[in-house]
């Protein structure tokens, strides 16, 4: 499932918003203190979902200002979270998607009515990060 957004918020900006996310996650996950510059394809780490259920993941592809993509895999679930910032007119274009399956490997579908609901709360979440972006760029424009 992949929902997009266009925002008057930079590629770059989006993406350090999105890292420095992922450190937090595996600074309070892993009681580890580590920098962005340690996020590279092939990193690992363990969280705890909001299922409270243990998840070892893995970043996928990490590649700057372009892409990051995580699975996260325990015995019950297999995701796969991927965020795409291109550059638009006046800002950028990111896309968030989302692919979940079964530990057989099949994908987990959602009905009809529970898809658009599910892409509804991505297109939410994305909305929450343009708005801490954007006050992030502003604040960066003060300085």
């Amino acid at each position: 499932m992949e929902v997009s957004l266009t925002s008057k918020v930079t590629r770059e900006v989006f993406f350090q918003v999105i890292s420095d996310s992922i450190v937090d996650d595996i600074n309070q996950n892993t009681n580890k203190n580590i920098s962005p510059e340690l996020l590279k394809k092939g990193f690992k780490f363990s969280k705890t979902l909001v299922s409270n259920q243990k998840a070892s993941c893995t970043i996928l592809e990490f590649k700057k200002d372009e892409i990051i993509s995580i699975q996260y895999k325990n015995d019950k679930m297999l995701s796969v979270i991927t965020y795409t910032f291109l550059p638009h007119d006046d800002g950028s274009e990111i896309r968030f998607a989302s692919e979940n399956f079964r530990p057989n490997g099949k994908e987990i579908s959602v009905m009809f009515g529970l898809k658009h609901q599910a892409k509804r709360k991505m297109v939410e979440r994305l909305k929450q990060v343009e708005a801490y972006a954007l006050d992030k760029m502003k604040g960066q424009s003060t300085d």
